[in-house]
């Protein structure tokens, strides 16, 4: 009984690794660590509260040195990043707003909205300068789902809001 137990819970451990890491791709240019996360989630998840009048999602991308056991992980950056779908009552259809660039999408449907909304394609994530050659690094990515267009900011808001998907990459910089 122990032995059939050990042995589950070793074929689990890949499969757990594998899907903290679904979706997220990070790509490095001579300039910037670029990232692409896909809305993990179903996106049913995201019609009902852009229906009901908009939807945020923040995602929190914190960049940490991996050192030895012995020394904790050293963090390098941080970076956080909005978006709002709502619908256009003057224009029609859907507009997107990202934070803190500034950027405005319109959109006439609500399927091409939701595709460019949930998803970060080939993002500009961190300056290259910030990585030193042949050191590993790890990724950590939260994205939070919220219900209405002013997402809670503050200090406090980390302290009770959990993120909707928690994902994690490794890699040596080159």
């Amino acid at each position: 009984m122990m032995r059939a137990f050990l042995f589950a819970a070793l074929l689990a451990i890949p499969a757990a690794a594998h899907a903290q890491t679904t979706g997220l791709a990070l790509h490095m240019t001579p300039e910037v660590l670029r990232v692409t996360v896909p809305w993990p989630g179903e996106a049913r998840d995201l019609v009902r509260p852009a229906r009901g009048g908009g939807v945020s999602l923040r995602w929190r991308l914190a960049l940490e040195r991996v050192r030895g056991w012995w020394l904790p992980d050293e963090d390098v950056a941080e970076l956080t990043i909005t978006r709002t779908l709502m619908p256009d009552l003057l224009g029609g259809g859907w507009r997107i707003e990202e934070q803190p660039s500034g950027l405005v999408w319109h959109e006439a449907g609500l399927s091409a909205a939701l595709a460019r909304f949930a998803s970060l394609r080939d993002f500009p994530a961190f300056d290259r300068s910030l990585l030193s050659t042949g050191e590993r690094y790890r990724l950590h990515v939260e994205i939070e789902l919220h219900p209405g267009t002013e997402p809670p900011t503050g200090w406090w808001s980390r302290l009770w809001i959990s993120p909707a998907f928690s994902l994690d990459a490794e890699f040596r910089a080159p």
